[in-house]
């Protein structure tokens, strides 16, 4: 028997030895079956509004209810409603399960539900040909009117949105509301401002994707919905970050402690929480990068995870154990790779806490660690997970299965002088796929996604070894931090770097507040006095190593600037202020006196480094919504000609000036851009100016007064890099196939690729192909987000060893 289908048979096998009949036994509510005994009876349940056509009974398969998506130039949306009576207070999550013919035609699939005077909604994209599944958990539905809530609602509305005229359809099969054992708690009620409460979505959302891609069923919802209903079924409930938490959530974890739940909690300064998870929490702590690099976990029966998780944090609220039961499981690790005294993760008999939140890089071990933890607690996801591992070894690029992936892989290496390397790499997948099914027999399902994962390296591994490097192009990578993978220690970045196939660097060096290297103009910061000149630093070692360095300046945001600069400028009228009043942490560029610090800043390092480039970043407004101070009254008025009348207000969207107050916004960006050309080119003409930018041109001119399709067209900018980011192709494609056919953009247009941006988190394989993908448009170059540990230990050992050899 092959081995592909022995491993179908032993996953049937496995499912229901471990669990039996009852694997569909479930606390689910299956909202709609889609199911109806006549065209009459599902049409008068799913009623068409807005023109759209009626829904289309099969008579063949009656299983299953069909929208038609017939979209024209007029008509933008379609949707169907039905009414129910429900009490959805007590579900997390929702799955619909559905198949789509051309979604392509489809920008996205709203879900309502109707409840009182207002719905809680839900935006889905179609992201495939075929049946799938969507899944929405609580915390991703918005809020439009004044629902009256979860345990009142009356209607559904599905509501698919244009992309493109033509026809498409869905075919709708079942509507379920799910109950999870596993539940994250958005920070909401317990954040106490806007900025907090985006980083606790981010980082609930992150966790959310991670256990998701392990296939670990789980529900979002949100702390403000905390109760005994919705904790009724769960057995573990995780606080991403959740900072003071309301009382009444206090009282309710309590109580589902008390039951046995167990809590993972992060980052949280909750005294109340601390204590109710017998731990002592002492007072945060801040430092510069480098202070805390890595979690280290101490072997022990209990964990037999990664036991190094990197993760470069700049804060940790430390907490220990306030009685004899609980124990430190893991510490913090610096950049010189001394274990600190700083515990990272303590274990109680509540649960488990972590000193910090978990951030972005080392994803792989991340989620092991995860499925680890909570595998403890609930060990029926080990087999979940396992079932995961199996399906996605052999799944990436353009193979779907370990024996598509073999063949396909055997087949492309007869033409490339790696073969023999691949021929033995594929030796050692099989070996090591054979033991994987011997492990999935044996219920040994930890071994199992250890062993998967050893497999799916060695593929990716072989696909990176098929691939073809080119020569002449720009290879760059983006360093947030700007102190480069070991802080204090330029040398062995630059080296690695130049090793893995970079060519340049763009280390972030300064901000609109704060500069890392010897400034006369802007305040230093605490990495400059902790660790020195980083410019000179970087510079030193890049020219040494054959790297160009680019400088990259963050323009208008504040962001690590002191408290006392920030309160200076607000004091002198040079910060932003937004269309609710806000004054937000960003320079106006509009007030002559920011515009001079901005320029003389890059002059400064201009004349004073020997810098390849610089390059603009936040080269723009922070959005829409901005500015619409004082001073730019008076800018306005001055570049209008004339005084103005309704200020603010004629200027915001739908303002009689808006579109005036837009060119202006554009024309004090443009400026800016030009000034800090002519200068930088008047000291050293060598010296090439870049800028991030915005991939969807030209709706950025509107929005953020970013024009620089105008920079190229008028010779103000040396190269652009747009921030594709994205996970799907066909989109990277058209972004840079567009960009590349803007006037003056020849050889220009540099993409970049967001391995680890917010917007995308790439593997090797879905790198490769955009790398593949802008070099087949005719793009000269790259550049990859950002300088992190996954860059390191993932993405550039892969694309080494072909696509980016250092050797071509």
């Amino acid at each position: 028997m092959k081995l592909h289908k022995r491993f179908a048979l032993l996953f049937t096998l496995a499912a229901f030895m471990l669990h039996g009949y009852g694997a569909y036994a479930n606390p689910n509510l299956i909202i709609d079956s889609f199911s109806y005994p006549s065209k009459k009876i599902a049409q008068k349940k799913w009623v068409s509004k807005n023109k759209s056509p009626a829904v289309v009974f099969d008579k063949k398969n009656k299983n299953q209810l069909t929208f038609p998506c017939t979209f024209t130039d007029v008509l933008k949306r379609v949707y169907w409603d039905r009414s129910v009576s429900l009490n959805l207070a007590q579900y997390s999550s929702f799955i619909f399960d559905v198949s789509s013919q051309n979604p392509q035609i489809i920008r996205k699939i709203s879900i309502y539900f109707k409840s009182g005077s207002g719905w809680y909604i839900s935006n889905q994209p179609i992201l495939q040909t075929g049946r799938q599944q969507l899944t929405l958990k609580k915390s991703d539905f918005g809020i439009e009117g004044t629902p009256s809530g979860w345990d009142r609602i009356e209607a559904i509305r599905l509501s698919p949105w244009k992309e493109t005229a033509g026809k498409a359809s869905l075919i709708a099969h079942s509507l379920t509301a799910q109950s999870d054992s596993i539940l994250l708690i958005q920070g909401t009620a317990s954040i106490p401002t806007e900025r907090e409460r985006h980083t606790a979505k981010t980082v609930t959302k992150r966790i959310s994707e991670w256990l998701t891609d392990m296939n670990i069923a789980h529900g979002v919802i949100e702390d403000r919905d905390v109760s005994d209903t919705t904790l009724s079924q769960a057995q573990i409930a995780v606080l991403p970050y959740n900072h003071t938490l309301p009382i009444y959530e206090i009282k309710a974890l309590k109580r589902f402690v008390q039951r046995g739940g167990k809590l993972t909690v992060f980052f949280s300064a909750d005294k109340n929480l601390a204590k109710l998870m017998s731990l002592q929490l002492g007072d945060k702590k801040s430092s510069i990068p480098g202070n805390w690099n890595a979690m280290v976990f101490s072997p022990s029966n209990r964990y037999h995870g990664p036991e190094t998780v990197l993760q470069a944090s700049w804060n940790i609220r430390p907490v220990y154990p306030a009685t004899k039961t609980g124990k430190i499981i893991a510490y913090w690790e610096n950049s010189r790779d001394e274990i600190t005294q700083d515990p990272a993760w303590v274990e109680t008999e509540q649960g488990l806490w972590m000193t910090h939140i978990l951030l972005q890089g080392d994803d792989r071990a991340k989620k092991d660690m995860l499925l680890e933890l909570i595998g403890h607690y609930d060990p029926s996801v080990w087999f979940n997970a396992a079932q995961q591992a199996f399906r996605k070894m052999g799944t990436f690029a353009n193979y779907n299965g370990f024996k598509h992936a073999i063949d396909a892989i055997q087949a492309e290496s007869k033409k490339v002088s790696q073969k023999n390397k691949i021929k033995e790499l594929i030796s050692n997948a099989k070996t090591k796929y054979s033991t994987a099914l011997s492990q999935y027999k044996e219920g040994e399902y930890r071994q199992v996604i250890t062993s998967c994962h050893k497999i799916r390296n060695l593929l990716i591994t072989c696909y990176g070894l098929l691939q073809k490097s080119k020569s002449n192009e720009l290879r760059g990578v983006w360093d947030h931090q700007g102190v480069g993978w070991y802080p204090g220690n330029w040398d062995r970045t630059c080296k690695e770097l130049a090793a893995r196939g970079i060519n340049a660097i763009f280390p972030n060096m300064l901000w609109g507040g704060i500069a890392h290297y010897k400034s006369k103009i802007l305040p230093r910061s605490d990495t400059f006095r902790r660790y020195g000149d980083q410019l000179a630093q970087c510079i030193q070692a890049a020219h040494n190593y054959g790297l160009e360095v680019h400088v990259w300046n963050v323009c208008w945001n504040l962001n690590g600037a002191s408290d006392d600069f920030i309160e200076k400028m607000k004091q002198q009228g040079r910060l932003q202020v937004s269309d609710k009043g806000k004054t937000l942490p960003w320079l106006n560029p509009a007030h002559p006196k920011n515009m001079t610090l901005a320029v003389e800043s890059l002059k400064e390092i201009a004349s004073q480094y020997p810098v390849d480039g610089i390059h603009l970043d936040y080269v723009r407004y922070p959005g829409s919504y901005t500015c619409y101070s004082d001073v730019s009254k008076k800018r306005f008025e001055k570049w209008k000609g004339m005084p103005l009348s309704g200020w603010p207000t004629s200027a915001y969207l739908g303002g009689t000036e808006i579109k005036n107050y837009q060119r202006f916004r554009t024309d004090q960006i443009n400026l800016f851009v030009r000034s800090t050309y002519k200068a930088i080119k008047a000291i050293n003409p060598k010296i090439k100016l870049s800028a991030a930018v915005f991939g969807k041109y030209p709706s950025c001119i509107n929005s953020v007064g970013q024009d620089w399709g105008h920079w190229l067209k008028k010779g103000m900018i040396d190269f652009v890099c747009p921030m594709n980011y994205t996970v799907n192709l066909a989109q990277f494609k058209t972004y840079t196939k567009d960009q590349l056919a803007m006037p003056q953009a020849r050889g220009k247009i540099y993409p970049g690729i967001g391995i680890t941006a917010a917007e995308s988190r790439l593997t090797p394989d879905l790198a490769i192909q955009q790398i593949v993908a802008l070099r087949t448009l005719g793009a000269k170059g790259f550049i990859l987000f950002d300088l992190d540990n996954t860059l390191r230990e993932e993405t550039l050992p892969i694309l080494n060893h072909g696509i980016m050899n250092a050797g071509k």
